[in-house]
């Protein structure tokens, strides 16, 4: 009897478990050894009256709790209810209490029995839990991203609450069946879907792919799509999982990218057929110009050096000096005729490199400089 005594304290210890039995007649409470440390009471602290339960009750329990004894005792019944306690320290602490009431011969109630067990931890944990799924959710909502899962074997499915806004589905009314679900995709895209499911089942293989939904239900959205095949240690399949991304605005991005694209070369393409047309008239121009003024340049040319040929004796020099101004002239014309259709000549060919003396190009240009000086310098 001793020894199992022990052992029931120990397991009561353990578990963080309390034993109570309650006197309705009297209001006298009798907790089980350690029940005082669940409260964050010293050892015999606990002087058994329901006034000392009660204050420690957090205020926002105590109605819930007194309903949830009151509808046992109305019923015959077991109760179970979950509510808090404030330590002396002022720290928060949460009880899953159950008991159950005891009747005499009149049928009143006079007794009720029952446990108590710290349950802090698992409402710690519980609560860590809807942080992370609540803060899962938000970034799946940030990201248009959702997550689903099928049980091939029940054929049941799951949707995170992403899954439920990207479709444009009531929560309430769960995740489609896949026959559903094949209705969500754009009729030229089922075929891609359906394949790909046949060879996810086949191939033990994750699949990545982008369809589009249905414009019968609504905008069009562009999705990507990737699925995972989960097998047991078989090799059997037993579950698929996946995710879902909205790619809408990629889509519409690359597409109005390709627009302009398209605009830009048809714009370039015109721009390219009036260059050439204007490189054509320039071409033309520069002939015919080249043709009109070679001819009195020949003639001008011509006529000096005949001049200072026949006539050089007759002249004096500095006529001798015009008449050489005037042939260095129309040389220096000619050459700048066979420049300009050189030119117009580079236009039509492709850039080639060549090595260039820039000092020599630099000298000649300062002695035509130079030359033109004494030439404005000298008396008409």
């Amino acid at each position: 009897m001793v020894q199992a005594e022990a052992r029931l304290r120990l397991a009561l210890q353990a578990g963080r478990i309390g034993t109570w039995d309650w006197n309705m007649a009297t209001g006298q409470i009798i907790w089980s050894q350690g029940h005082e440390e669940l409260w964050g009471m010293a050892p015999g602290a606990f002087k058994g009256t329901y006034a000392e339960f009660d204050a420690r009750l957090h205020p926002e329990d105590r109605d819930g709790l007194q309903t949830a004894v009151e509808e046992a005792l109305a019923q015959r019944r077991t109760y179970c209810h979950e509510f808090r306690v404030i330590w002396p320290d002022g720290s928060l602490h949460w009880m899953a209490g159950q008991g159950e009431p005891l009747f005499d011969s009149a049928d009143q109630p006079v007794r009720m029995i029952g446990v108590v067990q710290d349950i802090t931890e698992r409402k710690r944990a519980e609560e860590a839990l809807r942080e992370s799924q609540a803060s899962l959710e938000a970034a799946q909502e940030r990201a248009r991203l959702g997550s689903w899962e099928i049980d091939v074997g029940a054929q049941r499915g799951f949707w995170s609450r992403e899954m439920f806004r990207l479709f444009d589905r009531e929560p309430a009314l769960g995740p489609p069946t896949f026959e559903e679900f094949i209705d969500f995709v754009h009729p030229e895209d089922r075929q891609i879907l359906l394949a790909t499911h046949a060879r996810i089942i086949e191939n033990n293989e994750t699949a990545t792919f982008d369809f589009r939904t249905n414009p019968g239900r609504g905008a069009v959205k562009h999705f990507r799509a990737t699925v995972d095949r989960i097998a047991d240690a078989a090799g059997h399949l037993v579950r698929l999982a996946g995710t879902i991304l909205d790619v809408t605005e990629r889509k519409e991005a690359e597409e109005a990218i390709r627009r302009l694209n398209q605009d830009l070369e048809r714009r370039v393409a015109e721009r390219t057929a009036q260059l050439e047309a204007v490189n054509k008239e320039i071409e033309s121009f520069s002939y015919s110009v080249s043709h009109d003024l070679r001819a009195p340049l020949r003639a001008m040319g011509g006529f000096s050096r005949v001049l200072l040929a026949r006539y050089s004796d007759r002249l004096d020099p500095q006529g001798r000096d015009f008449l050489q101004r005037v042939d260095s002239a129309s040389r220096r014309m000619a050459e700048l005729i066979e420049d300009l259709l050189t030119l117009s000549r580079i236009t039509r060919r492709d850039m080639r490199k060549a090595p260039l003396d820039l000092t020599a190009l630099a000298r000649s240009i300062a002695e035509e400089l130079q030359q033109r000086s004494r030439n404005e310098g000298s008396p008409s």
